[in-house]
């Protein structure tokens, strides 16, 4: 199971991730997020790390730049879900709200033949559904989990076996400064299972 630790926005933490094998750093584009950074910083993060560098954007275009790959965060209209073919979608991560409207959405983005997604809660600060969680892993098992996961709670969202998990303010100082030790913490958890 990978771990991506996103909301970075210092280069002292993306290369200390680096440096510690979480398998993707995660920097948010997004102006109206407390951990925005511009999309120059992933170039000068890309620079000094060895592991992939994922833009998060809700708003953005459908566009990669300086980064790996580029993490949609927002449900996108059948207008956009058609345009995917267009893009190497492998390059880019798309966002499933937890809940049953995430999974109907589900069903557009595979029709486009999305396989990267990330199931995240459907609203900000609340916890993944667990049960929602499980039903679309069960379809796509390689897919991401996201929303609420702490060093605490960390074993919960292992148990259900996604792909990757993603922690973003469960290993934070303050917003956009993560504490080393929590992402140890997370990193230990789920490559020992304890």
């Amino acid at each position: 199971m990978k771990v991506k630790i996103c909301g970075v926005a210092t280069l002292d933490d993306a290369v200390f991730l680096s440096q510690i094998g979480i398998d993707m750093i995660g920097i948010v584009n997004e102006p109206s997020s407390p951990r925005f950074a511009k999309r120059e910083f992933n170039r000068i993060v890309k620079s000094k790390v060895d592991k992939p560098v994922v833009g998060v954007t809700v708003r953005g275009s459908l566009s990669l730049q300086a980064e790996d790959m580029l993490q949609v965060h927002r449900v996108l209209s059948l207008e956009e879900i058609s345009s995917l073919t267009t893009l190497n979608i492998s390059n880019f991560i798309f966002y499933v709200p937890a809940s049953e409207e995430g999974k109907e959405y589900l069903k557009d983005l595979a029709s486009a033949g999305v396989k990267n997604i990330l199931v995240d809660s459907p609203r900000k600060g609340e916890k993944t559904s667990f049960k929602v969680a499980k039903e679309i892993l069960d379809v796509f098992p390689e897919a991401g989990v996201a929303g609420g996961i702490t060093p605490l709670n960390v074993m919960d969202f292992v148990r259900l076996n996604p792909g990757w998990i993603d922690v973003s303010s469960g290993v934070e100082s303050y917003p956009g400064k993560k504490d080393h030790d929590k992402v140890m913490k997370i990193k230990e958890a789920v490559r020992n299972g304890v």
